[in-house]
Parts: C-alpha cells; structure tokens; sequence
C-alpha cells in the first residue's frame, strides 16, 4: 500500500464442494481498516458471514473468550480442525498439549511468551510450532527430560506478555522463559504515532452513530470503502521525521521487568526481538539501509 493512500483488495475462492467454515481470517496488521465476507451459493443468493472494524487482535480464529484485564485469552479447551490446520488450547488456556501440574521432579519446563509468531498461527498443528519443535530436539539430543508452555496470544503486546507471565504462566514454575516478541508491538505504536490529526480515543455520538451505520449498513459500508480512495487525494499529507520515542522506552522498561520478573523466581529468560536499529541518533543513511534489509 502506497505512503498516504487507501486501497481495496477483493478476491475469491470456488469450493468443489460441501464445506464448513470454522474461522474468517485475515492479515492485514496495523494498515487494515475493514474486512467483509460474503459467500454466494449456487441458486446465486448471498449470505454475509463477516463484516468488521478490523482490530488485529481478534483477527485470527474464533480462540478467545473475555479477559477482564488482558480483554481477551484463548479459551481452554478449543479445539479447532481443519484440512490443512489445525489448534488445540488445553485446559489451562495455552496451545498444545496438556501441561503437567505440579511440575515433575527433574523436568526442565520452558514456557514461551509472545504474539502470532510463537503462537505459530501459521503452522500445521501443535508439533509444528517452533516451540514444540525445540523441546521434541532437546529431548531427542539430551538425557535430561524437557517440557513446554506455549502462552503466545497473537496480538498481544509485551505488557500484556508481562502480565500473562505473572498472572497465567508463573504459577506452573517454568525453568527457563523465552520471549519472541516485536511484530504487535511496532504496529501498536506506529497506529499511535501515525493517528489522524485531531481524531480522538473518546468516542463521540457522530462517531457511534457512523460505526453503527457502517455495522448495520452493507450499503453504507460498501460506499464508504468505494469513496476512500478517492477522498484521500484531496487529505493532506503529513510527514513523520522523528521518532516519538515514547513506543521505545515503554518497550524497553517491559524488558527490564520481565527480567526482573523472571530473576525473583531464579529463571532464565531469553529474549528474540528487534535491535534498536532506528532513531534520532541513528543517521538517516543508515536508517534507509536498515529497512531495506
């Protein structure tokens, strides 16, 4: 999508057959506004299955029931199966197989925090996670015996991580906790940093009024989506040559407490994330040579 534009993408998919659908889902991260599915059957009638304010972390699968501190958690005992993919979240809220509890004497027990990435949205099943993957290579090289915990959420933040690692992931005693965290995290404080001038968090009732209609409306919807394009032509552009440093700092000061966390309960923590590779105190050729890598 071009700097300052909208753009409109459609597509379809012919089933041969008869088929039931699971999940709607996207991937559109911090530049998708809205999304509308319809399914049109052979007799030619249409039917829409969903139609939504795009917020990317509800877009995967239908997974989660409410959390009155993090607004969502995977809901234990799910069970989602297709053709190609499938998840399973056990009973205590994370993907994979059931997790023992207490903890056996003598197993090293890893628990893995994080957004989509960990979670592994994309893979075939539980196995193929990275995280399953690594323990089923610890223990086939190793006499010790090694378990995992996978509490990625995907589009979770690293403060929600944090408070997922205190509350959810901490009481199961893990030895060592890994941290692959980034992606959400960089949209969270782009969608911050880049918001319309003058637009406002509070909602107002020409606002509620308009997301209503949006929501009611397939006509209204379809006219606003057409009509964007073109309106932002005539919007002014604004350009961004500073960092607002604010999204840096908060993300840093989530990692000392994470270590901090983790060294009351003596555990090890690994963190895989994103170097400090851009600010004001990097030059802007090495900048333009960093994000095209």
């Amino acid at each position: 999508i071009p700097p300052h534009s909208q753009a409109i993408y459609r597509g379809s998919f012919l089933l041969e057959g008869n088929a039931r659908v699971y999940g709607l889902r996207g991937h559109m991260h911090m530049r998708g506004k809205h999304q509308i599915v319809e399914v049109i059957y052979p007799d030619g009638r249409y039917e829409l299955l969903n139609k939504l304010n795009w917020d990317h972390g509800w877009h995967t699968q239908f997974l989660y029931e409410d959390d009155a501190i993090l607004g969502r958690r995977p809901k234990p005992g799910v069970t989602i199966a297709g053709s190609e993919r499938s998840v399973t979240i056990n009973r205590f809220g994370f993907r994979g197989a059931e997790v023992e509890s207490p903890k056996p004497a003598g197993v090293v027990r890893i628990a893995a925090l994080g957004d989509s990435m960990t979670f592994g949205m994309e893979a075939s099943d539980d196995r193929a996670v990275w995280v399953a993957r690594m323990v089923d290579e610890l223990n086939a090289r190793s006499t010790r015996r090694f378990d995992s915990i996978n509490a990625a959420v995907p589009g979770y933040t690293l403060a929600m991580s944090l408070e997922r690692l205190r509350r959810d992931v901490a009481p199961f005693d893990p030895d060592v906790v890994i941290v692959l965290q980034s992606a959400t995290d960089i949209a969270a404080h782009g969608r911050r940093q880049f918001r319309v001038i003058g637009e406002s968090k509070v909602p107002t009732v020409e606002t509620r009024l308009a997301k209503m209609l949006q929501e009611s409306s397939l006509l209204v919807n379809l006219v606003r989506q057409n009509a964007a394009p073109f309106l932002a032509r005539f919007a002014p552009q604004r350009r961004f040559d500073r960092l607002d440093e604010r999204g840096v700092a908060e993300f840093e000061a989530t990692l000392s407490a994470i270590v901090e966390e983790c060294a009351r309960r003596s555990q090890r923590v690994v963190f895989c994330t994103v170097p400090r590779s851009f600010g004001d105190d990097k030059r802007l050729a090495d900048q333009h040579a960093l994000a095209g890598t």
